[in-house]
């Protein structure tokens, strides 16, 4: 575990002092995923593919540039200009652009481009929810911006607010930082046909390995919740307020307005209400993840899109 820690700071450093230079400049940037998180056992001798989330100002601006200094990083997508690879970025999926098995000083990296824009509009409508997801779990900022700082609060208060509306009135943390985690894989394709693309396991993973980074995510929201009664810190149980109305009320204040605009009136039952946010919830992470897996395809190109695929089939058995 230790040993896990140190690579991970190691990793992170060196992604401040000498990857971002290689790349023009963004106003954001995070490091996500199980090379960063360790999501079980730890190999001392495997490497890992590193995940990366860049945001930008101009997506356009941005892919010019990096094609000139990184252009072996695209695959035949970039015979169509920068101008056909913004489109395809923001009018597809998550509205992101990866380039995937990307080799800087003998590590493995994954980088995923958004604009500014998508990704504020993400944070605080869950329009895709493919980015909002992401950071719904516990990441790495490479890069801070203080300017999206009550965008990432904002989601991170949609996602305790909809864990709630589907666990029971009384419940523990630990099963709250999972079906937090499991929201970003409802309807996920990649969690279809039981886990394949992704290991089964995968929620729990997370959850277990990253129980601290998850506490200091989401107890300063837990403890100023207006749907929790009663929360004991040191074990983490919680209540939630019993009466039914109120808490239905109360769960409609805090919600995105994607899942909002699609709900039945909060007049109706609460057990119907909770059960059409997960619904709602499902459609929109099953729409955005099956776009971007197919824009995946086409952006990273045949070999590396099998390599990718074939890497997730692994962990999966």
């Amino acid at each position: 575990k230790q040993w896990g820690k140190k690579k991970m700071s190691f990793i992170i450093n060196e992604v401040r002092r000498n990857v971002l230079s290689k790349f023009p400049p963004v106003s954001f940037a995070f490091a996500y995923g199980s090379a960063v998180f360790p999501q079980g056992k730890i190999s001392q001798n495997s490497q890992k593919q590193i995940d990366l989330i860049f945001v930008v100002e101009d997506s356009l601006d941005w892919h010019e540039k990096n094609i000139n200094l990184n252009k072996s990083h695209y695959s035949c997508v970039q015979i169509l200009g920068p101008k056909a690879i913004t489109k395809l970025q923001e009018n597809f999926g998550g509205k992101l652009y990866f380039n995937p098995f990307v080799s800087l000083d003998n590590q493995i990296y994954k980088y995923g481009v958004i604009s500014s824009k998508h990704f504020i509009e993400d944070l605080t409508t869950w329009d895709t929810m493919y980015i909002s997801g992401r950071l719904q779990k516990p990441v790495q900022i490479i890069q801070p911006n203080a300017e999206y700082d009550k965008a990432i609060a904002t989601n991170l208060g949609f996602a305790l607010n909809c864990s709630l509306a589907l666990l029971p009135l009384q419940s523990t943390t630990k099963n709250l930082f999972q079906t937090i985690t499991s929201l970003s894989y409802l309807g996920d394709i990649r969690m279809a046909f039981g886990g394949l693309g992704e290991d089964p396991k995968k929620i729990s993973n997370i959850v277990e390995n990253n129980f601290d980074n998850f506490k200091t995510l989401y107890t300063p929201l837990i403890k100023q919740s207006n749907l929790i009664s009663h929360f004991s810190e040191s074990d983490g149980h919680f209540s939630q307020i019993s009466e039914s109305q109120i808490r239905l009320n109360r769960i409609f204040e805090n919600l995105p307005s994607s899942i909002l605009k699609s709900l039945p009136s909060n007049s109706l039952g609460e057990t119907q209400v909770c059960e059409s946010i997960r619904k709602e919830i499902s459609k929109l992470v099953g729409k955005s993840s099956r776009s971007q897996s197919i824009k995946g395809i086409i952006t990273a190109g045949g070999f590396k899109s099998i390599q990718y695929i074939s890497q997730k089939v692994e962990k999966a058995i």
